[in-house]
């Protein structure tokens, strides 16, 4: 086998299970789809895993969006600490 890259690896064996996406101010509504989309839904009936997936915010304020509307979350910073996945779109 012809190696290319270092065999560098941060993966401890667990699956990705609880994931967080990050909404600052002036969010782009597509990418936060993509988020919710690929993590958000429960797919499990498709036989693919189900996340615990949130959207969290700095604070509890709106957060617009760069398509004019704002967005409000229950979530905090604390919730993305909890993940094993966090997304900043």
């Amino acid at each position: 086998m012809l190696r290319i890259l270092p065999a560098i690896s941060w993966h401890d064996g667990r699956m990705l299970r609880n994931v967080a996406t990050i909404a600052l101010p002036g969010l782009n509504p597509f990418e936060l789809g993509v988020a919710c989309e690929g993590f958000g839904l429960d797919r499990s009936d498709d036989g693919l895993p189900n996340y615990d997936f949130a959207v969290v915010s700095l604070d509890d304020q709106p957060v617009p969006t760069s398509a004019g509307w704002s967005l409000i979350t229950p979530h905090r910073l604390d919730r993305a600490a909890q993940a094993d996945l966090v997304i900043v779109p």
